[in-house]
């Protein structure tokens, strides 16, 4: 996730991002994880897919400071990922 936000979703690393949040994921599943895309979506989505797949979230607030979380983890915030309307 951290790849993509600052690869393709313009993010600055650490400036963009709450770099506490994607070590604490980071240790608490550091497996490697991917996803195939076969047409065309938004980042969000291919984010949402890859964090769901771990049990985690991203968020991002009005500063772009993106977030990641562990929905067992208790001190992370929980909020509803978006959803790509159709």
């Amino acid at each position: 996730i951290r790849l993509l936000v600052t690869t393709y979703g313009g993010l600055v690393d650490p400036g963009d991002l709450d770099t506490a949040s994607f070590t604490a994921l980071n240790t608490a599943n550091s497996n490697v994880v991917g996803i195939y895309v076969s047409s065309a979506t938004t980042m969000q989505a291919i984010l949402d897919a890859i964090a769901n797949s771990v049990g985690a979230f991203t968020a991002s607030n009005a500063m772009a400071i993106s977030r990641l979380g562990g929905l067992r983890r208790r001190q992370c915030r929980l909020m509803r990922p978006s959803r790509p309307s159709k």
